[in-house]
This record gives structure tokens, C-alpha cells and sequence, in this order.
């Protein structure tokens, strides 16, 4: 009945695949300068109300010159938005030639959509209802009293829960798969975990809670210490959170690390990358979606079982 079909459906499955990753990389992408364009306009609205309460020619270039830059950051939104509206017709078309090209089995098919489907209605709802939730235990710092990051460098900006979460059963395949982790007991032996630029502490609490990777010790630190007060005061001690500079943290003290890109200039991430991975100790593993370039860092090895997730497993040549 399916003759002839074995060597097109994989194609079909991996057109797909790779079309979902794509446009799963826009999202996040127009996501990152959603949150920019956020930021920008806080910060032009607190100006604007500076300069309604008292006309100052300081303030005004001030205000000035952060339309400029929010005029130019909505510029590469719409730029993400194309790039992302472009990557949903691929799929959506990937998509239609992979439900052809499994046609034959159409009853198997409608069962497995309606699932598929199901499934991705449960898991918005969970990841809506989970950000609502963090949302009302960790208030945003106001914008009058924020602290102001340094140039060239992201205010905290959250990866989605469920792309964090899958990063987390990533690296959990891999430790449980990893002789350098080995033990007796369990699947692996526990891990430290760190979050560079950790904010209040939102992915700690999914990491502790989610019970996806065994952990001994959880800890993550910012360079913002309004959010590191903010997340001490909600989630107590046990959550261990400090201020810290990514740029000068020795990293050799843990088996797993998070980091998020919280550098907007290449130049900066890119020395970030350089440290990070000279400082880690040997067989640690690095998180690190929208990485800069880690291929430039000889002691990192990519995972296969991710494009985000890293191992050191050559020594620094100093």
C-alpha cells in the first residue's frame, strides 16, 4: 500500500523538522526584541513624564536620543517579524507535504493530529498559566527605580519555560549518558547548577521544582542587584542568588551552566564566550541558546543531541 514511499517520508519528517527549528529560532528571536522595544518604551515613557512635570533641555536630548534607539530597535522587529511570519509558511507548507506524504495512513494520521494537537493546546496553556504565575510571585522592578545595565549588555530577558525546560531533559540525556558522570545510585551522579544573569530567579525555581536534571546545589547570580533583591525577598533563602559580573566570574566551581545571551554587543558576548569557556572546569556543560559564536572556542565541544548546549573536553592552551 505505501510502496515507493520509504525513502520520501523521512524527507517529509525532516523538512518538517528542520522547519519547526526554524521557526522556533525566529520566535524566540522576535521574542528577544519584543522584550527590547518593552524596555525602550518604559524608559521613554518615564523621560516623557520627566519633561511633562519640568521642561529641561538635558532631559530632552536625553528623551531624544532614546527615540532614536527605540526607533531603531522596532526597525529590527519588523525585521524579526518578517523573518518569523516568513519561517511559520515554511512550515505550515512543510507541514502540508508531510500530511501528503503520510496520506496513506490518514485514519493514524487524524488520531495523531488531534493528539498532536492536544498536546500543543496543554502546553501553551501550562506555559501561559506558569508565566502568569511567576509573573504575580516576581513583580517587574519599576522603571524608576531599575537599575541600569551596562552598555552593551541585556536587561534580564526570560527564555520561554518550555524551550528552557527542554534544554533541561537535553542535558539530562547527556549526563545520564556521560561516563564522566557516572554513579553507583542514580542515573548520574548530581550536578551544580548556574544561571548567569539569573534575574529574580525564575529558572531556579523551574529547575528545583521540575525535577529534570538531579541536582546538588542551584545557584545563579546578576549584575541588576534590584532583581537579586527582588527574588531573595520572594523566594527566601533557600534560593541562592547574588550580584556578580559575567565577565569576571570564575566558573570552574560547577558542572552545568545556563547562560542566555546577556550581552547585546558581539564583542562583549564574544570575550564573555572566551572566559566562560576558559574557566569552566574540564567536562562541564554550557547552556547557551543564542550563543555568539562558541565554535570559536577550541575547549567547547558541541552536543549533538542539541545545538545549544556545549561540553568542555580540552584544557585552555595559554
Amino acid at each position: 500500500m505505501i510502496s515507493g514511499k520509504p525513502a520520501f517520508l523521512p524527507r517529509a519528517d525532516l523538512q518538517l523538522h528542520i522547519a519547526l527549528q526554524e521557526l522556533d529560532q525566529t520566535i524566540t528571536d522576535r521574542q528577544i526584541v519584543q522584550n527590547r522595544i518593552d524596555e525602550s518604551w518604559k524608559k521613554l515613557n518615564y523621560r516623557l513624564k520627566a519633561l511633562d512635570r519640568r521642561w529641561d533641555c538635558a532631559d530632552y536630548t536625553k528623551f531624544q536620543k532614546l527615540y532614536v534607539k527605540h526607533s531603531a530597535i522596532q526597525h529590527r522587529f519588523d525585521t524579526a517579524d518578517r523573518a518569523c511570519k516568513t519561517a511559520r509558511k515554511v512550515f505550515q507548507d512543510s507541514l502540508n507535504r508531510y500530511n501528503v506524504a503520510h496520506s496513506d495512513q490518514s485514519e493514524l494520521d487524524l488520531a495523531k493530529q488531534i493528539e498532536l494537537k492536544q498536546f500543543y493546546q496543554r502546553h501553551g496553556a501550562m506555559s501561559r498559566s506558569l508565566n502568569a504565575i511567576f509573573k504575580t510571585l516576581m513583580p517587574d522592578v519599576g522603571a524608576e527605580d531599575r537599575y541600569q545595565v551596562t552598555d552593551g549588555a541585556y536587561d534580564y530577558i526570560p527564555l520561554d519555560i518550555s524551550a528552557f525546560l527542554s534544554l533541561l531533559i537535553d542535558v539530562d540525556s547527556l549526563l545520564s549518558n556521560d561516563v564522566d558522570y557516572a554513579d553507583n545510585t542514580n542515573r548520574y551522579r548530581p550536578v551544580s547548577f548556574l544561571e548567569v544573569g539569573a534575574g529574580t530567579g525564575r529558572n531556579l525555581v523551574l529547575a528545583k521544582t521540575s525535577q529534570l536534571v538531579l541536582l546538588r546545589d542551584l545557584q545563579g547570580f546578576d549584575i541588576n542587584p534590584d532583581l537579586i533583591k527582588s527574588g531573595l525577598k520572594t523566594l527566601g533563602p533557600e534560593v541562592k542568588l547574588h550580584v556578580d559580573d559575567a565577565l569576571t566570574f570564575d566558573y570552574g566551581s560547577y558542572d552545568v551552566i545556563y547562560s542566555y545571551r546577556p550581552m547585546q554587543d558581539n564583542k562583549m558576548q564574544a570575550v564573555l564566550e572566551t572566559h566562560m569557556a576558559r574557566s569552566m572546569r574540564m567536562t562541564a556543560y554550557l547552556l547557551a541558546p543564542t550563543a555568539h559564536d562558541l565554535y570559536l572556542c577550541p575547549e567547547l565541544t558541541p552536543m549533538l543531541v542539541s545545538p545549544h548546549i556545549w561540553k568542555k573536553t580540552r584544557l585552555s592552551e595559554e
